[in-house]
């Protein structure tokens, strides 16, 4: 696999905008309710929950 040019640039954009998406969501509920809803979120996706499926 590959990622092209243009994905790149993309990606690029992107890291930054998720840093601080990830930022404001520790700062509204602190780094340890954070973590503890990654724990669970992983928990329930390691189900084979697929929250995109129709």
């Amino acid at each position: 696999m590959e990622i092209m040019p243009a994905g790149l640039t993309r990606l690029e954009e992107a890291i930054p905008l998720r840093t601080s998406a990830q930022e404001r969501f520790e700062g509204a509920l602190g780094p340890a309710e954070a973590e503890s809803l990654r724990l669970a979120l992983s928990a329930v996706l390691d189900t084979g929950f697929d929250p995109w499926a129709e």
